[in-house]
């Protein structure tokens, strides 16, 4: 710190002393002050200490609800936080691409209503399979899809919905996919069970 500005500080405080020195050793001064105390005591012995301890336990109160909540403010602020940041990296995520260029929610959303046919299943669900990939085939050329099911291999959607009369309703299947080095399915196999 600068020695000119420590110096005015220490004459400031010494200044400050000096003149509570002479305002407490000034006689009429020391009556007033003695008046003040009595007064203050009176009121205290009059309020009574069963009051002041209340009084106080409330400001306690008071005080400890303050940090409280102070606190959570900064725990659901550091949550937010961290919510903020992990829907960022999940946002981010989602849009990197693979080498193609297809984003992971397109590869996600093309083969999504598909894979939950995957497995062991009715005939009625293959049917529904075979809607939907014929659906597929006819809205996405970019990615043709294959079936496969004992010696036959379609690609044709409307050569796959005539294939759908071969499946009794009651027999189960087993389903599984293949995918194109870009993720997206591109056979669909089907095998008696």
């Amino acid at each position: 710190m600068d020695n000119s500005i420590n110096q005015e500080v220490t004459e400031l405080v010494h200044d400050g002393i000096k003149s509570a020195k002479d305002y407490i050793s000034d006689k009429d001064n020391q009556e007033k002050i003695k008046k003040a105390g009595k007064k203050g005591l009176k009121f205290l012995k009059g309020i009574g200490i069963g009051y002041l301890a209340f009084l106080g336990f409330v400001i306690l109160m008071a005080l400890i609800i303050f940090i409280v909540i102070l606190t959570m403010f900064f725990k659901i602020n550091n949550n937010a936080d961290r919510i903020l940041d992990d829907t960022t990296n999940v946002i981010d995520s989602v849009n990197d691409t693979d080498h193609s260029g297809d984003s992971l929610y397109e590869i996600s959303s093309f083969n999504g209503d598909l894979e939950i046919y995957k497995g062991t299943k009715y005939g009625t669900t293959v049917s529904i399979l075979l809607d939907n990939v014929a659906t597929k085939i006819k809205k996405n050329k970019d990615h043709p899809i294959s079936v496969i099911y004992g010696s036959t291999t379609l690609s044709n959607a409307d050569e796959i919905i005539a294939l759908k009369k071969q499946f009794d309703n009651m027999t189960k299947y087993e389903i599984s996919f293949d995918y194109d080095s870009d993720g997206f399915i591109n056979t669909v196999t089907i095998a008696n069970y």
